[in-house]
């Protein structure tokens, strides 16, 4: 089958640590075989699958050695080579992954410059994110065309949506992050929930990436529960220790956390369904108000979270898109509250409720099943991006 679709990216499906890397395996595991191929940057490239093209995103030239140099080398090579690929393999779609602002600016140059069209994909929001000075203005002054000017806006769950619906009186297509598929252990673990509290101590269990929007709930949970010998809290991440350490203050000295490495998806699935409370940290302490990233996202971790088995216990703000819909289909225990007292008190009250804890597990499947399986959303995306006249 001739590819029809070009996805530019930062990264392809095979980098199981990116968050928007496993979002993307998930959902083109349904694609027909050859229907899209993938532009990333060369310097980035892990994959020696054939299905994907490179930029030139680093130079010799003592010129481009500066940040901005390197930025616009970056674009330069970025945009002439969507440009040749437009042209000599004549694909009839481009999906534009809006990581960061160099694809949002690519974007915007190849619709108003070499006239081809794309459908953007916001994993993000672009503005309002926290962004370096020139890339905040530009976010500012572009994004207005890139999002009015595309065939198609592709957002990653219902809190971007309606956030893009507002700013510019549109209809994005809503993709939510996608489950592993993995059905026979959804169902394993959803009837081994009445096991899990046999034993004194509570398992609390993180996966994923921690970066500037989770730091701050961790931290609240590592204070909650320090020396208490009755709790044990284990972080599963890509991120290396030497970021964490910037980010968690004094994750060194409880004794009850523990680091470990990244896990491939059906292990760190398997982790999540053995303990007591899977925990979704979405908090800045600090802020006056709600960022606006966290208060439209819907991280990627909680679709996995959803078919675990596991009650889930999600610290975010009381205005954030997260708390909101989980109290609306009753499928998390939700904490709004800053202080570690309250949370910890949460995590006893899930501990001492089974039965309710259980009611909240058989939502969260009946949820996943209906917002998040990778299937349906998969053939949403390619019914948009492949059969597009």
């Amino acid at each position: 089958m001739k590819s029809k679709l070009l996805i530019v990216s930062r990264n392809v499906p095979d980098n199981l640590v990116d968050s928007n890397s496993l979002v993307l395996n998930k959902l083109l595991k349904y694609f027909p075989k050859g229907s899209y191929n993938f532009l990333i940057p060369r310097s980035l490239k892990i994959s020696e699958n054939a299905q994907v093209f490179t930029y030139n995103d680093k130079s010799t030239n003592p010129f481009f050695k500066s940040h901005y140099g390197k930025y616009l080398f970056s674009l330069y090579n970025l945009v002439s080579r969507i440009h040749y690929l437009y042209r000599h393999y004549q694909f009839s779609s481009i999906l534009i992954i809006s990581s960061s602002g160099i694809y949002n600016i690519c974007a915007f140059i190849i619709r108003n410059v070499y006239r081809i069209l794309y459908s953007v994909y916001f994993f993000d929001v672009w503005v309002g994110n926290k962004l370096r000075f020139w890339n905040d203005v530009l976010s500012k002054i572009l994004e207005p065309s890139i999002v009015k000017q595309a065939k198609f806006v592709v957002a990653s769950g219902g809190g971007i949506a309606d956030l893009y619906t507002k700013r510019y009186h549109i209809v994005p297509i809503i993709i939510n992050n996608p489950y592993s598929d993995i059905t026979m252990q959804i169902m394993e673990n959803t009837r081994s929930f009445d096991s899990k509290h046999q034993n004194d101590k509570i398992r609390i269990i993180y996966t994923g990436s921690i970066y500037w929007p989770q730091k701050d709930s961790i931290n609240t949970l590592c204070m909650a529960i320090k020396d208490n010998l009755n709790i044990n809290f284990d972080i599963y991440t890509g991120t290396s220790m030497e970021n964490i350490r910037e980010s968690v203050l004094l994750i060194d000295e409880y004794n009850n956390v523990k680091m470990h490495k990244h896990l491939q998806l059906k292990d760190v699935l398997y982790k999540i369904s053995k303990s007591d409370i899977a925990f979704l940290p979405l908090y800045i302490i600090n802020d006056q108000r709600t960022s606006l990233v966290i208060k439209v996202s819907e991280p990627g971790k909680l679709a996995d979270y959803l078919i675990s088995g596991t009650p889930i216990l999600i610290h975010a703000p009381a205005d954030s898109y997260i708390s909101n819909y989980a109290k609306k289909y009753d499928f998390a225990y939700v904490n709004n509250d800053k202080n570690p007292e309250s949370l910890l008190k949460m995590i006893e009250y899930i501990k001492n409720h089974p039965e309710e804890s259980k009611k909240k597990v058989e939502n969260a499947l009946r949820i996943a099943k209906e917002f998040h399986n990778p299937q349906i959303n998969a053939i949403k995306l390619k019914n948009v991006l492949l059969n597009d006249k």
